[in-house]
């Protein structure tokens, strides 16, 4: 390989990328997809729990879920914990759903507070304005109470990558409504999520009711069934994730850069990057989808710190992985990875699941770890193993750096 000329990379405000010699880039959005899309759910209803979270998690995905705070009692905070341990995201909807703005603004801080109270895995980043109603006052309210985001009631009109051109409008995301007004038609539904992939931007879907005459915009649980399979079908293309997520990632990626550190120069088999942002560490930690440039040679191990970066992809022209921003120097080693076979983590090992133990047949060295969805190491083993789980939610299986997304219900 010799010297890789290691350079900083540069990344403008509208996210693209810039540099003479550069090591690699940041992909817009995670796992290099096209897109990104969150499914929202407004009020915690009572079909949320029961209809609406066992359909996300039967097919592997996630959404946001705002909850009204008055709400909250012992087995709705049991419930919203729930979804948050699969994954989802729970976010802040207000104390008592005002319809003013005014009281809207007064009702973020002491609601975020409440929510963050109750729940046991995160926090409440993101925020929905009640009736969508908002002003400056309401988003500097917002913004200084610690969200991230805010999601109004407004449809899209820009399916760009560069829906928010400038802070306020990260708090003033647009959303297609699906019910009562709204979108009715899986067609309808999937208009959208054409014009997005299409666009390269990022969408949310809100809905109210599901599976229940007399909720708000309802809409029958069949509707919501091909809706979520429509979407699935697309995953290939679109990012599906929360809204906590995407924004992270979307602000992460617009101001993170690259840069070589140690360029084979104590070990020639090993090269040291670092992935670092300007953004606060204590909430920006959404890892971001990065391609380095190998010049036709090939990394074995991708680590950052003592924590492996499970490889997602690799040819003759990069390498692909996740890192956390400020998380840590990256360490790159060069060796064997056969490129010119189809890079699938079913050519080296069978995995199955019997209740909630994932079996991974597979050779006797291969390395093979299991995490959480999030990308926490549950364990690290060797060869022909299993490893059982107490919760149900997704999990991601990993053999010699090949990665696997698997389910448990």
């Amino acid at each position: 390989m010799g010297r890789l000329l290691f350079a900083l990379i540069c990344i403008t405000t509208s996210g693209y990328l810039y540099a003479q010699d550069k090591i690699g880039e940041i992909c817009k959005w995670d796992f290099d997809k096209d897109c990104a899309v969150a499914l929202t759910f407004d009020d915690w209803l009572t079909t949320h729990p029961t209809i609406v979270v066992p359909a996300l998690q039967e097919r592997g995905m996630t959404a946001t879920f705002y909850v009204i705070t008055k709400d909250l009692n012992q087995n709705t905070i049991k419930q919203i914990n729930s979804a948050a341990e699969l994954g989802n995201e729970i976010g802040n909807h207000t104390i008592t759903h005002p319809s003013s703005d005014v009281n809207i603004a007064k009702e973020a801080r002491p609601a975020k507070e409440q929510l963050d109270a109750a729940l046991v895995s995160q926090q409440a980043i993101t925020f929905d304005y009640p009736y969508g109603a908002f002003s400056n006052e309401t988003i500097d309210s917002v913004r200084n109470s610690g969200h991230i985001a805010a999601r109004g009631v407004w449809p899209p009109s820009n399916y760009r990558y560069n829906f928010a051109p400038n802070d306020n409008e990260y708090y003033n995301l647009r959303t297609v409504s699906v019910g009562g007004d709204g979108v009715n038609t899986t067609i309808d539904f999937a208009k959208h999520l054409t014009k997005v992939v299409n666009g390269g931007g990022f969408i949310t879907y809100l809905y109210h009711g599901v599976g229940k005459s007399g909720d708000y915009a309802n809409i029958h649980k069949d509707s919501l069934y091909a809706q979520l399979d429509t979407l699935k079908s697309l995953s290939d293309k679109i990012w599906i994730t929360t809204v906590a997520e995407a924004i992270k990632y979307h602000r992460e990626a617009r101001c993170a850069s690259l840069s070589g550190i140690e360029i084979g120069n104590v070990n020639p088999d090993i090269y040291i990057i670092a992935l670092i942002d300007t953004l606060p560490d204590n909430v920006y930690n959404q890892p971001l989808t990065v391609k380095v440039y190998n010049q036709g040679e090939t990394f074995c191990e991708v680590k950052q710190g003592d924590e492996i970066c499970p490889i997602l992809y690799q040819t003759n022209e990069y390498v692909m992985f996740r890192a956390i921003p400020d998380g840590g120097n990256i360490s790159l080693k060069r060796g064997h990875w056969d490129i010119n076979s189809v890079q699938n983590i079913d050519n080296i090992a069978t995995i199955s699941v019997k209740h909630k133990t994932i079996f991974v047949t597979t050779d006797t060295h291969a390395s093979v770890v299991f995490y959480t969805h999030t990308g926490k190491i549950l364990s690290k083993q060797t060869g022909t193993c299993s490893f059982s789980v107490t919760k149900s939610g997704s999990y991601i299986v990993t053999v010699n750096g090949l990665s696997k997304t698997i389910v448990i219900n």
